[in-house]
């Protein structure tokens, strides 16, 4: 926040339903247009890993669409690699989308 204005929002949610996944969660993040590059989205998932550490979390993926290289080179910087490719996974603005999901593996104990 500066000013009271919001730069930026980030969360984390179950990746799946099942058991077997719950202590794997999928991350997002948004940022205010012209934002990127100044620090506000690494502070805002710094803190997000810490608490998803703090509850558990073992994996956090990244959905990502692969065109959107800017999201991955800042995942990439956060530790994130990428484990998957989708082909056109993803509608948005009248087009399907290719898919990439990134993984950062927190090493908590089983």
């Amino acid at each position: 926040e500066r000013g009271g204005e919001i730069l930026g929002h980030c969360y984390a949610h179950e990746w799946k339903e099942r058991p077997a996944y719950r202590r794997t969660f999928e991350n997002t993040v948004y940022l205010r247009h012209g934002l990127t590059s100044h620090g506000v989205g690494r502070r805002l998932m710094e803190t997000l890993i810490d608490a998803c550490r703090d509850v558990g979390c073992h994996a956090l993926i990244a959905c990502i669409t692969t065109e959107n290289e800017g999201s991955r080179r800042f995942h990439r910087a956060l530790g994130f690699r990428e484990v998957s490719h989708f082909s056109e996974v993803g509608y948005k603005l009248g087009r399907y989308l290719d898919v990439t999901d990134m993984e950062l593996l927190l090493g908590q104990p089983e």
